[in-house]
């Protein structure tokens, strides 16, 4: 906005255009203080430009529907390899397990559970006191001050009230 001369507000509404136009895609939402991240969506404005090329030259017409018409090598990625173990049946149907608390966490929000909550490792649950490991004391202490409120929601809706949470790193 600073740099164009304008207000936040006429940024924001040009970028909804864009995006309501398809021309642009969020790769990262922007939520609690996170700058959002775009990228151009490249086969909406081949196709929409496509009619304008002939206008510019026979030469240009040739060159850009020799590049966007011809088949696109795709690069196949084969997830299972990189992908988690699923959870047999007897973890994922038994009641109040540490599993179904962290399934309920990256339901909510993937991106959070996959950078902090993922490297939990469930130590014990007794009298109401959690006992998690974590992989370092950085880690302990971003999740102590920023994260607590959803993990505690999720263990308290598979394995009861949780008065204290107690990390070892």
């Amino acid at each position: 906005a600073r740099m164009w001369s304008v207000n936040e507000r006429t940024v924001k509404r040009e970028i909804k255009r864009l995006m309501d136009a398809q021309l642009l895609v969020c790769t990262r939402a922007g939520v609690r203080g996170r700058v959002a991240a775009y990228r151009l969506n490249y086969a909406q404005i081949v196709r929409l430009s496509e009619p304008c090329w002939p206008l510019v030259g026979p030469d240009y017409d040739a060159r850009m529907k020799e590049r966007y018409r011809g088949e696109t090598p795709v690069k196949v990625v084969n997830l299972a390899d990189y992908a988690k173990p699923e959870l047999s049946a007897s973890e994922t149907s038994v009641p109040g397990t540490w599993q179904r608390a962290m399934a309920q966490l990256s339901r909510e929000n993937g991106d959070q559970f996959k950078a902090w909550f993922s490297q939990l490792e469930y130590v014990s649950f007794e009298g109401g006191v959690l006992v998690l490991r974590t992989p370092s004391k950085f880690a302990q202490r971003y999740i102590e001050t920023h994260l607590s409120r959803p993990l505690v929601t999720a263990v308290e809706a598979e394995l009861g009230p949780v008065t204290r949470i107690e990390f070892r790193a």
